[in-house]
């Protein structure tokens, strides 16, 4: 009996123990995932948070934090994963959707109301093909408008 009493003792708080050690909180309308401002030491495969500095839930692939894309929201983004200063985002605001490629840092191409702005100087040759004429007319006919002051308006 004494026995029986033991096991009975150490079975109810070693479930205690179990929900101690929780980082999520279920709850009846949903689920919270821990709110971090650093990423853990050492992840678990396949674990979420929600990475309060960049404001979105990512998960641990085995290498890098991966951020879920979002499908419905302001901006999708693709990232380089490492220091993220290469990016695609795409960014839906009512009537003016707006897809930005940043690379380094830097923004070189956006597409902005079906046209497309080079912002920076680069090493663009216009005898490749690529499906730009030298030739500059009208946005709304079709062709590519350049702009010096960077205002893709």
């Amino acid at each position: 009996m004494k026995t029986l009493n033991q096991i009975l003792f150490f079975t109810l708080f070693m479930g205690f123990a179990a929900f101690g050690q929780q980082e999520s909180e279920i709850k009846s309308d949903g689920i919270v995932f821990p709110r971090l401002t650093t990423y853990p030491a050492s992840p678990t495969l396949g674990q979420v948070i929600y990475y309060d500095t960049n404001t979105r839930f990512e998960y641990w692939d085995g290498a890098s934090w991966q951020a879920f894309t979002s499908g419905g929201g302001t901006a999708d983004l693709i990232e380089d994963g490492v220091d993220n200063d290469t990016y695609v985002k795409a960014i839906e605001n009512g009537a003016t959707d707006k897809i930005e490629i940043d690379v380094e840092g830097e923004n070189p191409v956006t597409i902005y109301n079906d046209q497309l702005f080079i912002n920076r100087t680069a090493n663009l040759s216009t005898t490749e093909a690529f499906g730009i004429r030298k030739e500059v007319t009208s946005a709304a006919f079709g062709g590519m408008f350049m702009e010096t002051n960077g205002d893709p308006s």
